[in-house]
């Protein structure tokens, strides 16, 4: 019967280590996470369809805002859709585990694109690098590269001129995140030499109860800057380029602006 009994537990352990040992190689064979899709793109998409809600001639201090985010918003549209497109589709792939420390992610986007993203760990970190074919027009060119700690609390991201200068970085992105108080931001910035070197739009969630949501938006060619404050929940809002303030209220009507935003001008 002690035989017996001591057969049993042997197998029971051997068995404990095999399931274990199969666990661990699925975990490791899925691959790190992915920095979020907001460490990517940004959405601008609830804020400029609301200026479509009224009227603008009692809304022309929410339509400032509306007009520079849109501008920003078509030039990024019409060269960052793509990129965003095969970002997120890797949400919806397994990786496949290349060696130790190197996995890939292939697919097709859009039934135009071959993508394929592989994501390297070395220490704390995890580097990015998105491959994308066009049958008949380019192979395996590098759309973009990018970086974050391995907790995807921070990082960046560069992407190239495709198909114009695949050589060429012509936009950073720089991204943190907070998941414990559910607050981020993220910034495009154009560094490919020409018109706009410089120009930046940022947008960001934060803690703030009155305004939780803001963009900063700089043109380098005319050096204007807005600083768009705005409340998610509410739609009240403010923008000012430094010297002036405008506000509106929940209805995106022109109103006074608090004392609260008056002083913040004249602190920051």
């Amino acid at each position: 019967m002690k035989k017996r009994l001591s057969q049993i537990v042997t197998i029971a352990i051997l068995c404990s280590v095999v399931l274990l040992a199969g666990c661990e190689k699925q975990k490791d064979d899925s691959g790190p996470a992915l920095p979020p899709l907001s460490a990517f793109a940004i959405d601008v998409d609830d804020f400029t369809a609301a200026g479509t809600k009224k009227s603008i001639d009692t809304m022309s201090n929410f339509h400032i805002c509306v007009g520079a985010v849109s501008y920003w918003n078509l030039i990024l549209s019409l060269s960052m859709a793509v990129p965003v497109a095969a970002y997120a589709e890797a949400f919806n792939h397994n990786a496949e585990r290349v060696d130790n420390d190197t996995w890939r992610w292939s697919y097709s986007v859009n039934e135009t694109y071959a993508a394929r993203l592989t994501a390297d760990v070395a220490n704390d970190s995890i580097y990015l690098t998105m491959f994308i074919t066009k049958s008949g027009a380019y192979e395996d060119l590098v759309w973009y590269t990018g970086k974050c700690d391995i907790l995807r609390t921070g990082g960046e991201w560069m992407v190239y001129d495709i198909p114009n200068d695949s050589e060429t970085s012509w936009l950073k992105i720089i991204w943190n995140a907070d998941y414990e108080t559910e607050t981020f931001d993220i910034r495009y910035s154009i560094v490919k030499p020409g018109d706009y070197l410089g120009s930046y739009i940022e947008y960001g969630i934060t803690g703030n109860s009155d305004y939780n949501a803001y963009y900063n938006l700089y043109n380098s060619e005319t050096n204007m800057i807005y600083e768009i404050d705005y409340n998610t929940e509410t739609h009240v809002g403010t923008v000012t380029d430094g010297l002036n303030q405008l506000c509106w209220n929940e209805n995106f009507a022109n109103t006074l602006c608090s004392q609260l935003f008056i002083t913040k001008i004249f602190t920051d």
